[in-house]
């Protein structure tokens, strides 16, 4: 018995952790309106690559003004091929046209652009385990309105 003691640190049970974040939001899965109002870059340690977030921002319904994310693995060096989500969303987001060769693809060109969005539930880890659910952006679907048409007032894409 002295032996299993020895090993037995009672302290361990008051440890004090804490949560680092709040929980993530979840929504009902659907398409919505949202603006992308930031942007930040994201490593993926356990895939090894490098990403981009956008947060955009519900715009209609009964979760306006609630922030989700898109998330976007991007290459190391940089080069996106035309087969990416990001490719093509970034298409989307510049109206329909696409990049040249070794055009720059930045993401300020999401920024404050308005677009109809299919949001996904995630209950699951990257292993299949069960996890607390949290909703994210799956795609944009479609660019309802160009950061220009914000500026001048006229709705066009």
């Amino acid at each position: 018995m002295e032996t299993a003691s020895r090993y037995r640190d009672e302290s361990v049970w008051e440890t004090r952790l804490e949560a680092l974040d709040d929980p993530r939001l979840c929504i009902p899965p659907g398409d919505y309106l949202v603006a992308v109002v930031g942007a930040r870059k994201a490593y993926y340690s356990f895939y090894k690559r490098s990403g981009v977030v956008l947060e955009c921002k519900i715009q209609d319904g009964d979760f306006t003004g609630a922030i989700l994310e898109r998330y976007f693995t991007v290459p190391e060096g940089g080069k996106i091929g035309r087969g990416s989500d990001y490719y093509a969303e970034w298409c989307l987001a510049n109206g329909g046209e696409l990049p040249r060769r070794r055009e720059r693809l930045p993401p300020k060109k999401f920024r404050g652009k308005l677009f109809r969005a299919a949001v996904v539930t995630v209950a699951t880890d990257r292993n299949g385990q069960s996890r607390p659910r949290y909703s994210k952006i799956a795609r944009f679907l479609e660019l309802v309105v160009s950061n220009e048409s914000l500026k001048t007032g006229n709705e066009h894409q």
